[in-house]
């Protein structure tokens, strides 16, 4: 007997039915059971094989969760994947907000919230260095803050009555410069969580941040609110060091250096290894012409934190401003090491930095970084067009570079700005010289034969005075140093030897037989040690 086909469908669907659900649980399940391996994993520290759990349970499709689990992991490992790990689940936790806050409540939000602000605004020591001159944390600005908009709008959605996201909302607020912003986010952590004397130091530092404002009214308001609430944060607490120094920026904003100190030196009372408290002493004292007290705190600044650049910076500063270039040498060049990238914003507020920017010049041309390097030292020149020694170093950057007018024009300005009994008024002629030589080969290479005997003609001419002055200043060292002017040093009889070398190779260029002769000659005479003669 034949059986309807639509008998046998409706006999089978639902037993397909049953096992595609069946189906569907199992993958759920192991799921879940891969996500619990892996925090089983991770918890006693085998991080590659949560990754690997991880990889799996994410191939089947995009989980928070999941996403949250592997940046752990990776962050443990020291992968930088992991960044990308948390903005994937920050992202589908922020659009999941939108379907439905309640749901989106996830146990490890929290944590995801965490890492995130921590990747996006590393704040170990910003919260406490506002400088008058820096803004308070140079490596979080606008842009972090919109990347980070949609979780963050997302993440107080889902917790609309917990003070904790307002918190770190308020915190990366204050840090991204959305200072109205942070103090209404405080306010409201006050109102939600009840009185904090943190919360107080950080609605504080909103206020005095708006007391640039370009209102007016509110600039008036925010100036008695920010007193208010670092008072109130030291009622609260009398013995944390970082209300003090939080108020005693205050004071000094607002023109009461006085007061400043007095909080200055009671937050280094409590503490006396707060390292931004001895900064901002240091430069309060500075101003007010005690230098040698000002020294001693960057000097405790820099003992309390190794790794402060800002210190190095100032203390190189004073050094250089009371020429003591020695030291300010020293200093500068830390300051170069740890925070290359701030150096320029530093140097531009400063109001005696010629010697900054020609030392931040060097370190830039050590770095092979010439365009920089040159940008460096025009700076240089704008705080002092006369500074032969910034001339010198722009027109050795430009050779370095092959810009050849610009080279010879810098040379030429530096020699016209250096007093020939200056020490180093040789080298400035020596190096337009060998510049002039450098190009004439180049241009001999690419055919152009009558520019190139014109420059070696100019070289020639250049090392000419360079062997002149060269010879002056011996004689004048000798002097000094009570020797026999003829008997030379090591180092005097190789630096006429190595100006000799080039003199030699552009008469040979030019074809010069009789002066070729002679400073052959003479190139003899100092590889055996002989005296100096003419």
């Amino acid at each position: 007997m034949e059986v309807p086909t639509v008998r046998i469908s409706a006999y089978l669907f639902p037993l397909f039915l049953s096992l595609a659900l069946f189906s569907l649980a199992g993958c759920g399940g192991a799921k879940k059971d891969r996500l619990a391996e892996a925090r089983a994993c991770i918890e006693s520290g085998e991080y590659e094989a949560a990754v690997s759990l991880l990889d799996e349970s994410l191939a089947s499709g995009p989980d928070a969760e999941a996403l949250w689990l592997r940046a752990k992991a990776r962050e443990a490992l020291g992968d930088p994947q992991a960044a990308a790990d948390l903005e994937r689940a920050a992202a589908l936790v922020a659009e999941a907000a939108k379907e439905d806050p309640a749901a989106a409540d996830r146990p490890f939000l929290d944590d995801l919230f965490a890492r995130l602000f921590r990747l996006r605004c590393p704040f170990d020591r910003s919260e406490f260095s506002a400088r008058s001159y820096s803004p308070p944390d140079l490596s979080f600005g606008p842009q972090d803050a919109q990347r980070l908009g949609a979780f963050l709008t997302a993440y107080e959605r889902i917790r609309p009555n917990d003070a904790r996201p307002k918190l770190l909302l308020g915190k990366c607020c204050l840090l991204g410069g959305y200072h109205a912003q942070a103090y209404n986010y405080f306010s409201a952590c006050l109102r939600l969580a009840g009185e904090d004397p943190w919360v107080y130091k950080w609605r504080g530092d909103a206020a005095r941040r708006l007391m640039d404002s370009d209102d007016a009214r509110l600039a008036g308001r925010m100036r008695n609110r920010a007193l208010d609430n670092y008072n109130r944060a030291i009622e609260l607490d009398g013995r944390e060091p970082a209300f003090y120094y939080a108020r005693g920026l205050y004071y000094e904003y607002a023109g009461r250096p006085d007061k400043a100190l007095e909080d200055l030196k009671r937050a280094l009372q409590l503490d006396p290894g707060f390292a931004p408290a001895h900064f901002d002493m240091a430069i309060l004292l500075r101003n007010t012409g005690r230098v040698e007290q000002a020294l001693e705190h960057l000097s405790s600044c820099i003992e309390a934190d190794p790794d402060f650049p800002d210190a190095y910076f100032q203390r190189a500063y004073i050094y250089f401003a009371y020429n003591r270039r020695l030291k300010g040498v020293s200093s500068f060049r830390r300051a170069c090491e740890l925070a290359r990238a701030d150096l320029e914003k530093l140097l531009s507020l400063m109001p005696y930095s010629y010697d900054g920017w020609c030392l931040y010049g060097d370190v830039l041309r050590w770095s092979n970084d010439l365009e920089a390097a040159a940008r460096a030292f025009r700076k240089a020149l704008e705080c002092d067009p006369r500074g032969h020694n910034a001339w010198y170093r722009l027109g050795d950057v430009y050779g370095l570079m092959r810009k050849w007018d610009d080279c010879y024009a810098a040379l030429t300005r530096a020699i016209e700005c250096c007093d020939d009994l200056d020490p180093q008024y040789y080298l400035y002629w020596f190096t337009r010289g060998k510049y002039r030589q450098i190009a004439a080969r180049s241009f001999a290479g690419a055919g152009e034969i009558e520019r190139a005997a014109e420059l070696h003609r100019q070289a020639v001419a250049d090392f000419e005075q360079t062997w002149r002055h060269y010879k002056r200043l011996v004689f004048h060292q000798a002097a000094r140093e009570g020797r026999n002017p003829v008997t030379l040093t090591a180092d005097e009889a190789e630096n006429l030897r190595c100006i000799l070398s080039l003199w030699t190779a552009s008469c040979r260029a030019l074809g010069d037989e009789k002066k070729l002769k002679e400073l052959l000659s003479l190139m003899g005479n100092y590889r055996r040690g002989a005296v100096l003669r003419d």
